[in-house]
């Protein structure tokens, strides 16, 4: 089977000069069509994990004298294979015949000339010894399945475009970048998890990953830019940028530690341009040496802290009935429903939102639509309504049913819901407090005597008013139980702090 050598960065193939976002056609076509280079549906739920394994430590076995490169690319073809095709219990020669081929067809497409399939057998051992004829049928077997598609569209087709949107200026931070997104890439095959993601998908997550541990300062522009690209699906990419992170983060430290010495920094930084003088090559390189230490420091400290958590977790210490990993950051607020005790929604720094089922262990729905922290949250006496406040001033009140905004308002701190009805208290800058109807979206009342921000505010436990006017004086009683309260409405109210009752 004679073809050119297949690169898996441009499996179209594609020129240098049209790889670029102002020339987006030749990226639309690599998008449009990743879904024909993918296993088939329900692949990574239904598949044997232990058949599969056994098959992709074959392939390790007897291509681990080719380049990296073919390997994965043979596994590729094994998943696209195995997905249309039912596991055959109990036969392992026909798994180990299997990965042969799968290498076979690799080391082809790559043009690896001075690699034997034949000697790769002898040299991987294993018990079983297959002639070229026999490797042949079976060849013509995965490539039916395969329709023949064999420019495998990877993870790796898309790097170089991700890596535009995050606009580098120099070469050397582009080329550490792309190394370790490569390294996690490589090890996401093993992970049958992540096989339900596009390889579009695969690739942004493994970049964002990469990025957060080596320029922490520039990460939340480098997922924003990922997020804005249309071809993105936002949801779906955070799922898999989850786990990807997960798995890199089992082995980045010593990543870090063993790349970024002062010796590679400045080897990179010298072979990046060969027309610069000694000198500028010097100073560049030093500055780049301090931005790298620093990044790698503060990634390696992170790195530490968190597994910590987890040892701590691991020895028994964390009894959580469940863990949430669907943000980014830090979560700033957290709300239970008085209705459903499954219902759990969190709002944090990365300016998202959740409606989480314990039960289901995933999240319900996002509470999108906010550009800043998700700073409060708060569930309607019912359940029904949830209302989400944020830094960037909007309220929102959602629909728990429909998942959908029944209304919003802006310019807010805080908000409140009233014990006993669809009624939503909320504190803004200009020292005014709103109640409105959060069903009707009717505005009930505003409250104008404070002369500063407010802050904080509730209802009374349940839901009456004592006084009809504003209060003239307040006492406590000796262990914080009851107030005495007096008004200019001429009524004076004795209230049991704990039950609310007058």
């Amino acid at each position: 089977m004679e073809c050119e050598n297949f690169d898996l960065e441009n499996p179209l193939p594609i020129s240098d000069d049209s790889l670029s976002v102002n020339e987006s056609r030749p990226y639309s076509l690599l998008f449009s069509i990743e879904d024909d280079y993918i296993p088939c549906n329900k692949y990574s739920q239904e598949c044997h994990p232990h058949l599969r394994q056994e098959t992709f430590s074959s392939i390790l076995q007897i291509s681990h004298k080719s380049d990296r490169f073919s390997s994965y690319l043979a596994i590729n073809y094994l998943d696209r294979f195995l997905s249309s095709q039912p596991f055959l219990e109990g036969r392992p020669w026909i798994l180990r015949l299997v990965a042969v081929a799968c290498v076979s067809l690799a080391l082809k497409m790559r043009k690896t000339e001075s690699v034997s399939i034949m000697d790769l057998q002898i040299n991987a051992g294993g018990g079983f010894m297959f002639d070229c004829k026999t490797i042949e049928k079976m060849e013509l077997l995965v490539l039916g399945a395969l329709k023949w598609r064999m420019r495998s569209i990877t993870p790796f087709s898309f790097i170089n475009y991700f890596i535009t949107l995050f606009q580098f200026k120099d070469l050397p931070s582009m080329q550490a970048l792309k190394s370790r997104a490569t390294e996690i890439m490589f090890k996401a095959q093993n992970e049958t998890k992540l096989l339900e993601f596009k390889p579009s998908i695969l690739s942004a997550s493994a970049l964002l990953s990469a990025s957060h541990e080596l320029f922490p300062l520039q990460f939340p522009s480098f997922k924003e830019s990922i997020l804005s690209c249309s071809y993105v699906n936002k949801d779906t990419f955070l799922r898999c940028y989850i786990m990807t992170q997960d798995l890199a983060m089992e082995d980045y430290e010593s990543a870090l530690e063993t790349a970024y010495t002062p010796a590679n920094v400045l080897d990179l930084q010298y072979s990046s341009s060969s027309s610069s003088s000694t000198s500028q090559n010097a100073e560049n390189g030093l500055t780049l040496l301090h931005q790298a230490s620093s990044a790698t420091a503060s990634a390696i400290t992170t790195l530490r802290l968190e597994k910590d958590l987890k040892r701590r977790k691991i020895d028994g210490a964390d009894d959580a009935v469940h863990i949430f990993q669907g943000h980014t950051d830090e979560v700033l607020s957290v709300a239970c429903s008085p209705t459903d005790p499954n219902l759990v929604a969190t709002g944090g720094i990365d300016d998202t939102g959740f409606l989480w089922n314990i039960c289901q262990g995933d999240w319900v729905f996002e509470l999108k639509g906010h550009s800043d922290s998700v700073s409060t949250l708060g569930f309607s006496f019912d359940g029904q309504l949830l209302a989400s406040g944020s830094f960037d001033g909007l309220v929102k009140v959602w629909d728990i049913s429909s998942q959908n905004v029944l209304n919003e308002n802006d310019c807010l701190q805080w908000v409140k819901w009233h014990p006993r009805g669809h009624l939503v208290l909320a504190g803004s800058e200009d020292s005014s407090v709103f109640l409105w109807n959060a069903v009707s979206e009717l505005l009930l009342n505003m409250f104008s005597a404070h002369n500063t921000t407010v802050t904080c505010g509730d209802f009374t436990p349940d839901g009456h008013t004592y006084h009809t006017e504003g209060l003239t004086c307040l006492s406590l009683s000796s262990d914080s139980t009851l107030a005495l309260t007096g008004s200019s409405d001429s009524s004076v109210h004795l209230v049991n702090l704990r039950t609310g009752k007058v």
